[in-house]
């Protein structure tokens, strides 16, 4: 922690200068399901293995038990009803949260090509209809490895 007092506040360097602690590797995004009307949560974590032009390109999926329990916290706090993401960093032995977004990221689809479909879970949440359908626990020790790759389309030619 640093000891900051008001002549340093007001310098030139506080209002030129970011000051934060150092965050390390890895990097996770979690997409985090949460209903607040029943208390239910799943939390699926995402390291980012690849990015390309700041897009994850490859992960690893799986399950952490301290972030899901951060995880439904947050979702408490929120009074959340369907899917968030947030990011995380280790930092001083534990994590650090980098990044909070009250919506689903543009690497959710990840996780739900695994299989663990929380995008429409929030959809099915949000309209009173069973969600349940759509998730799952990852068990423990199960982990998937999820590559995206682009495809192109000529949408029309001119002769």
């Amino acid at each position: 922690m640093i000891n900051v007092n008001h002549r340093f506040v007001n310098s030139d360097f506080i209002k030129s200068n970011v000051i934060q602690e150092l965050c390390e590797s890895p990097e996770i995004t979690v997409d985090s399901f949460y209903d607040d009307r029943n208390n239910i949560g799943y939390a699926y974590c995402r390291e980012r293995l690849e990015t390309k032009s700041g897009v994850c390109t490859k992960a690893r999926l799986f399950a952490d038990p301290e972030l899901s329990d951060f995880a439904n916290k947050i979702g408490q706090s929120l009074k959340q009803r369907g899917t968030i993401c947030f990011q995380v960093m280790k930092c001083n032995d534990g994590w650090a949260l980098t990044d909070l977004n009250v919506r689903s990221g543009a690497g959710t689809s990840l996780t739900c090509s695994a299989g663990f479909d929380v995008l429409s879970a929030a959809f099915a949440c949000r309209i009173g209809e069973d969600y349940l359908d759509f998730l799952r626990p990852i068990k423990e020790r199960e982990e998937f490895f999820i590559t995206r790759q682009y495809s192109d389309f000529v949408m029309s030619q001119k002769s």
